[in-house]
Formats: C-alpha cells, structure tokens, sequence
C-alpha cells in the first residue's frame, strides 16, 4: 500500500501524479476488500 509520507518524494509531472494518485485508488480498493472479507470469515464463525 501506499503512505502519504513527509513529501521529500513528490510527482513532478501530470503523469507522476496520475499515477500516484491510481496507485493509492487501487490500495485503497484492495484495502476494503480484506478488511470486508476478513469481516465475512468472522460473520459465518460466529454463525
């Protein structure tokens, strides 16, 4: 995943940031996804 950091790494051009800003979109997807599976696993235990 990515972290915001302390800014000494920053995009430099419009494709930089494009991609950056597609990269934390995806992290943040795939983030919701285990934590919502993980949830799902724990739901059918407790069932």
């Amino acid at each position: 995943m990515v972290t915001v950091g302390y800014g000494d790494i920053t995009p430099k051009n419009t494709i930089e940031l494009l991609f950056g800003i597609i990269s934390i979109l995806i992290a943040c997807v795939i983030f919701a996804f285990s934590l919502n599976k993980i949830g799902s696993i724990l739901q059918e235990i407790k069932d």
